[in-house]
């Protein structure tokens, strides 16, 4: 079976439509929400590839999660959905072997007021910057191995020594060596079950990766931490 132009214009009509559809059809009644412009939402999803296309578009070619990703060719779909006004505000197709952490296209559609929400993957200090400078809003889950610093002496800090014996705990830290952004940093203890199920998830994860998770990023995992530059 072979795309042809009419197979390829059919397709794209029919995207359309079926986003159409699902355009205004969530009744936004949070008020917090509303304190923005925008609600951006960004992920992206992988997609294996025929070994013919290897040369336009590289795949990881590799095992993830015990999954097999023999495939040369990959494709990688990054998307920002705008939740507040419902409507995709970018949508861009790349080599699947590159990181969600390189890309830096959605920065170009952020402005004043703007809220971006993204996973882990997207975590970069220096994107942080950008957006803070804009006069937006970030909202991030923690990585680990970045070095948080009190405001006023600079003076490096010990998340787990401030954690210990707490349930809850929201404080403003300075973000990384550099750009030493100021961030909140908002913490909630998980459950025993929560907790040791995302250990699970890590350990498959260091395991096909080929490198074993420190004992600090261990027990940090007791916990969600998120940070947030309002």
């Amino acid at each position: 079976l072979r795309f042809t132009q009419e197979s390829v214009e059919f397709m794209e009509h029919l995207s359309g439509e079926a986003l159409g559809m699902a355009k205004e059809s969530l009744s936004i009644n949070c008020q917090v929400l509303k304190l923005f412009h925008s609600v951006k939402l960004l992920d992206s999803s992988y997609i294996n590839l025929p070994e013919t296309l290897r040369d336009q578009y590289r795949g990881y070619g590799s095992s993830y999660q015990n999954r097999p990703c023999s495939t040369q060719g990959g494709l990688k779909i990054q998307l920002v959905y705008d939740y507040l006004n419902q409507i995709i505000s970018r949508l861009d197709f790349k080599e699947g072997i590159r990181s969600d952490q390189g890309y830096k296209d959605y920065l170009k559609d952020i402005s004043p007021g703007d809220l971006l929400i993204a996973d882990l993957g997207y975590f970069a200090p220096n994107s942080f910057k950008i957006i803070d400078e804009r006069k937006a809003y970030f909202l991030s889950r923690y990585k680990a191995d970045t070095n948080l610093y009190e405001p006023d002496t600079n003076e490096k800090i010990d998340l787990l020594a401030l954690l210990k014996n707490q349930e809850f705990m929201a404080k403003e830290f300075l973000l990384g060596s550099q750009p030493k952004l100021k961030v909140r940093v908002v913490c909630q203890k998980l459950t025993q079950e929560q907790a040791a199920y995302r250990r699970r998830k890590a350990n498959r994860l260091a395991k096909s990766r080929g490198y074993t998770s420190s004992r600090r990023n261990q027990n940090l995992l007791d916990w969600a931490i998120f940070i947030i530059n309002i």
